[in-house]
């Protein structure tokens, strides 16, 4: 499997983002998920400045790029929080995506700070964003456990209304995860290789649900 280098993770980026124009870019593909980056620039949250979490770009791109995934990241900080505030552009945008494109599943990608003791954080709001496929959910708790992974749900972030995920969970009654990634994994320059583990993790769950949605098609079809 492709294995990222800082360098190319770069490139990356910057190909995605070479010509917004509305404070996020997105594309869509064939695939039943979408992948969603928010904080990826600085926001404002009720007048508060709070820093970016570009890793969670990183992640989102890397992982759309292998998994034929729809994908939503936000470009500029237009003085909002689109995680917080419930009308915002970003987040009609992921409204349009899902509707229009009848997605399943949405994984909204953070970045937590590295003094956290996780590596990662599964925000389910008490497993209410997480009922239309629970065992979904468990299959993504287990293998990131066997990849050697610290791995929370919901403490300290349990992605609760408000929140990208229980938005969309809550107006279209489809699977929402929210993904906190501890920034030692995503900016440390020595973690590069557990980084694209994570990655890996998560291309390979998608692709295998990809698999499976393709094959019963297949057989309805025949």
């Amino acid at each position: 499997m492709k294995y990222y280098t800082r360098k190319s993770f770069n490139q990356i980026i910057s190909k995605f983002v070479s010509d917004d124009s509305k404070g996020y870019k997105a594309r869509t593909k064939k695939g039943d998920f979408l992948l969603s980056a928010p904080h990826c620039v600085s926001q404002n949250r009720l007048g508060r400045l709070k820093y970016s979490e570009e890793g969670s770009a990183k992640v989102a791109i890397c992982i759309s790029e292998k998994t034929n995934s729809s994908l939503i990241i936000k470009t500029e900080n237009l003085f909002d929080d689109a995680n917080f505030d419930l009308v915002n552009p970003y987040r009609q945008k992921i409204f349009k995506i899902v509707k229009k494109h009848n997605i399943k599943y949405l994984i909204d990608f953070h970045g937590m700070s590295s003094k956290r003791e996780c590596d990662i954080n599964l925000g389910t709001n008490f497993g209410q964003n997480i009922k239309a496929d629970e065992k979904l959910f468990n299959v993504f708790y287990n293998e990131l456990i066997n990849a050697g992974f610290s791995v929370s749900i919901d403490n300290p972030f349990a992605a609760p209304f408000l929140t990208i995920s229980a938005s969309v969970a809550k107006e279209f009654n489809i699977w929402a995860l929210q993904v906190e990634i501890n920034c030692s994994i995503t900016d440390d320059l020595n973690s590069i290789v557990k980084l694209n583990k994570l990655i890996n993790v998560f291309v390979d769950i998608i692709n295998n649900v990809n698999k499976v949605k393709r094959r019963k098609y297949e057989r309805v079809k025949n």
